[in-house]
């Protein structure tokens, strides 16, 4: 996924066991819509599917990536602000919207634990310039703002 420069990023991701079902989807795709519609945001809610038979076969103990069958599911939700003009409020709205949509994604799962759910994602824009993921810019300008 791309990130364009320019806007404001937050992104947050959970690990699950399996695909989503039809209700879930629908559920999911209801609060989307309600969501852009209601906060301007653009929303993105994706599921990485991958080749388990790939990946099991390497055993735990041979890379420091966490091995299972376990889904990446990631929220990335954009919105039209810059510096210096970030509102700590629309952050602070897009924070709770992913919690809820991911939220909904969790309640397909099967009472998950903390270490079922958590997990590394390596998603970031490559760039021939070092400089910090988008997604993280609204949070450091708010942070910074406070000082």
């Amino acid at each position: 996924m791309s990130v364009p420069h320019g806007k404001c990023y937050y992104q947050k991701s959970v690990y699950v066991s399996r695909p989503p079902d039809s209700k879930l989807t629908k559920r999911i795709v209801e609060r989307i819509v309600e969501v852009e519609l209601k906060h301007q945001f653009s929303v993105v809610l994706s599921y990485e599917l991958r080749p388990f038979n790939k990946i099991l076969s390497v055993s735990n103990d041979a890379t420091a990536h966490i091995r299972g069958a376990r889904y990446p599911v990631m929220t990335v939700i954009s919105w039209a602000e810059a510096w210096p003009d970030v509102s700590p409020e629309k952050l602070q709205t897009a924070k709770t919207v992913s919690t809820e949509l991911l939220n909904i994604v969790l309640s397909g799962e099967n009472n998950p634990t903390a270490a079922d759910i958590l997990g590394y994602g390596n998603y970031c824009k490559l760039s021939s310039e070092p400089r910090l993921p988008e997604w993280v810019y609204a949070e450091l300008v708010t942070a910074y703002s406070e000082r």
